[in-house]
């Protein structure tokens, strides 16, 4: 699969925590994250490695075969590089 974008941003929380949000987003409903615009759909989780890697379906109507992939590096100060 071709890849249209790619972006990378540090995260404060390690690596763990940033994938069982990934994989359940809904986990924490005191602190939600995932705000869906009108045209928008809830992911579904396609394939996930414990704390390194989680593919989501489409988000987007419009482009149902899309694919969005995370992938999770443990940063040296307890942190994690999502890209």
């Amino acid at each position: 699969m071709d890849a249209i974008a790619s972006k990378r941003r540090s995260q404060p929380a390690p690596p763990w925590v940033i994938f069982d949000d990934l994989v359940d987003p809904d986990r924490q409903p005191r602190r939600p994250w995932l705000h869906l615009e009108d045209d928008e759909i809830a992911p579904v989780v396609l394939e996930s490695e414990r704390s390194s890697h989680v593919v989501w379906s489409s988000l987007w109507l419009k482009r149902p075969d899309a694919r969005i992939a995370f992938d999770l590096t443990a940063r040296t100060d307890g942190g994690t590089d999502l890209r």
